[in-house]
């Protein structure tokens, strides 16, 4: 007569695991989801309260078929099995935190600022706050900063290392941009209305309020003030010339290419920008020096161009592999083209 079955399984210290633990841990995954407010410590201890009831089950379970060092075992897989479950209850916590991140309405959006403690920012100074789904970065007037931020409801936080450039500027705008990032470190909620965001402290006090930017491509004129030569370099625009970019409602682009009129299409998807190709009018100029071979790297530098982002009063134009192609400032140019011959 063969032997009889053993009443628990080899492999796990004589123990043989529950049928409902992978139900057992989905039901404490769900639980994590659904203490959202809870910090990890009360997950935790949530965890080992409840697993404390599996354990006694098992172990009595156990009990009563094992004997000696199995028991013993047993208890151990108990535990074991409780650290795995914790582990679990832990990723669906992280799970959970980076989907309130994601679902954050300040994801991709970008404001102005309107006020600092109460008062107004400096004149002819520019101050942003835009935000990526993770991170945050703008202009504190002087210099351009990032760094990440978490989102939990209400609730805000501006981590550190916030990094930034190094420029120097007047005192008082240094002043104001120092003052701009404390606001920013001691902010611990927000609040949207009106088109307006509004960083309060930990009591509550209000620290910033910004105006929300248009980021919209469509119907807008710019001015360019900077293009990719194609040589590694980002440069200026030559004294006397005007370069501009007019983003028609119609999906059409145009402007001033320094001497030549040029036209294409765009299309506009989310922050992508694909340019078609394009064409312009056949005049040669001969002032300024360089201007031809600028218009050339400008042209080329356009149709580059697969992203775009508007901060403020400021465009900028890059590349699949985030090179700069083009900067330019929002509204029409003073000045007219410069000026030149037909080609006959």
């Amino acid at each position: 007569m063969g032997a009889a079955s053993p009443p628990y399984r080899e492999g796990l210290g004589g123990l043989r695991p529950p049928k409902n633990n992978n139900i057992f841990i989905l039901v404490l995954c769900g639980a994590a989801a659904w203490m959202t407010e809870a910090n990890t410590v009360e997950l935790l201890a949530f965890s080992g309260r409840l697993y404390g009831v599996f354990y006694v089950y098992a172990s009595s379970r156990s009990a009563g078929r094992l004997e000696g060092s199995k028991v013993m075992r047993s208890r151990i897989v108990s535990v074991v099995l409780a650290m795995v479950t914790t582990i679990a209850l832990a990723a669906c916590a992280v799970g959970t935190m980076a989907t309130q991140g994601t679902d954050s309405p300040l994801g991709g959006t970008g404001w102005s600022l309107k006020s600092l403690n109460g008062a107004p920012p400096a004149p002819g100074t520019q101050v942003t706050l835009n935000f990526d789904v993770d991170a945050f970065y703008g202009t504190d007037g002087c210099n351009r900063y990032r760094g990440p931020y978490e989102v939990n409801g209400e609730r805000i936080s501006f981590k550190d290392p916030i990094a930034s450039t190094m420029m120097a500027c007047p005192e008082p705008i240094m002043q104001q941009a120092a003052a701009y990032i404390e606001a920013l470190k001691q902010a611990a909620s927000f609040k949207i209305a009106d088109q307006q965001l509004t960083l309060l402290d930990s009591n509550g006090a209000v620290l910033a309020i910004f105006a929300e930017q248009n980021r919209a491509l469509s119907g807008t004129t710019w001015t360019v003030t900077s293009y990719n030569n194609g040589k590694q370099a980002v440069v200026g625009v030559l004294d006397g010339t005007t370069l501009t970019a007019i983003f028609g409602d119609d999906g059409q682009l145009s402007g001033s290419a320094g001497c030549n009129n040029y036209m294409t299409s765009y299309e506009v998807s989310d922050q992508s920008l694909r340019i078609g190709q394009i064409a312009s009018t056949r005049k040669l100029c001969a002032e300024p020096a360089g201007v031809m071979e600028q218009e050339a790297r400008f042209l080329e530098a356009l149709a580059t161009v697969t992203t775009y982002t508007i901060e403020g009063e400021r465009l900028e134009l890059r590349t699949s592999d985030g090179a700069l192609a083009v900067t330019a400032v929002r509204g029409a140019p003073a000045a007219g083209t410069a000026s030149g011959r037909d080609s006959g």
